[in-house]
C-alpha cells in the first residue's frame, strides 16, 4: 500500500462524488491515540486543489477504518455517521517571514523539558530520524520567529520515490504551536489552513520557519511555512489553536 496511512479502497459515485476508506497509521499519532492534526489535514488536502481549510471537529483515531468522502470543491472525514474533519477551498495564506538559511536552523537546539505528548509523530522527542520528523524549533535569535531543520526521511516516500504532501501538512502542524504557546501551557490544532506548493524528496534541506500572529483568549493564532535550501516556499500555512489547559 505504499505509505502506511493511505487509502485501502476508493468508490467513484459520481463525476463529483467519491469516498475512500482510510486507516491513519499509530506511526503518525499526536496525542496518544490520535493521528497528528497536520497529517489528517494533509490526508484530506491531497484530493482538493489550491489552498484549503481544514477544521478538526473531533480527535482522529488511529488504527481504525474512516470515511474520506470528496464532493465537489469539500471533503469530510467521518467515523460512522460523526464527522471528525472537514475540508474545503481557502485563502491562501500570507507570505512567510524571510528565509532562515539551513546551517543557522540546523544549529539551533529547541528543548522542551516537559513535553504533553512525547510521542507526537512531528515534534514528539521520543521519536527517532526514522520514525518521526522531530520538529522541535527554537527561536531565532534577533527575530521574532522560530525555525528547525528538516530533512525527510526515506520512509516517508511512496513507491515512486516521492514523499506525499501530507507530511509536509505534517511539518506545518506542531512548529506552528510553540512560538504562541506559554509555559506549561497546552493546546489542540483547531484549524489548518494552507497550501503545499510541491512534494518534498527525501534527504532534501529543507527549514521550517514559524511565528505567532495573535492570541485571542484560549485561541490562540500562528503560522508556518516549509521552505527549500533556496529560501522558496514549499508549503506555508496558518493555524488555530485551543487552548484545553
Amino acid at each position: 500500500m505504499g505509505v502506511r496511512g493511505g487509502c485501502v479502497s476508493i468508490e467513484n459515485l459520481s463525476a463529483d462524488v467519491a469516498t475512500r476508506t482510510v486507516v491513519v497509521d499509530e506511526r503518525y499519532e499526536g496525542p496518544p491515540g490520535i493521528a497528528n492534526g497536520g497529517y489528517v489535514g494533509g490526508l484530506i488536502a491531497e484530493g482538493l486543489s489550491g489552498a484549503v481549510e481544514v477544521r478538526l471537529h473531533a480527535p482522529v483515531p488511529v488504527g481504525r477504518a474512516l470515511v474520506l468522502r470528496y464532493e465537489n470543491d469539500a471533503a469530510t472525514l467521518s467515523d460512522g455517521a460523526k464527522i471528525l474533519a472537514a475540508g474545503r477551498a481557502g485563502r491562501a495564506p500570507a507570505e512567510p517571514p524571510a528565509s532562515v538559511d539551513f546551517a543557522e536552523a540546523a544549529g539551533l537546539r529547541g528543548s522542551i523539558d516537559d513535553h504533553p505528548f512525547p510521542n507526537c509523530f512531528v515534534c514528539g522527542p521520543h521519536r527517532s530520524a526514522d520514525d518521526g520528523l522531530q520538529l522541535i524549533p527554537a527561536p531565532v535569535p534577533g527575530r521574532d520567529v522560530m525555525a528547525a531543520a528538516w530533512v525527510p526521511h526515506e520512509s516517508l516516500a511512496a513507491p515512486d520515490g516521492t514523499i506525499p504532501s501530507r507530511f509536509v501538512w505534517s511539518a506545518l502542524d506542531c512548529p506552528s504551536f510553540w512560538p504562541v504557546a506559554g509555559p506549561g501551557e497546552v493546546a489542540l490544532l483547531g484549524t489548518l489552513g494552507g497550501r503545499v506548493f510541491r512534494e518534498v524528496s527525501p534527504g532534501e534541506r529543507c527549514v521550517v520557519v514559524s511565528w505567532p500572529r495573535e492570541r485571542r483568549g484560549r485561541k490562540w493564532l500562528s503560522g508556518s511555512a516549509v521552505l527549500d535550501e533556496a529560501g522558496a516556499t514549499v508549503g506555508i500555512a496558518d493555524a488555530t489553536w485551543i487552548q484545553i489547559n
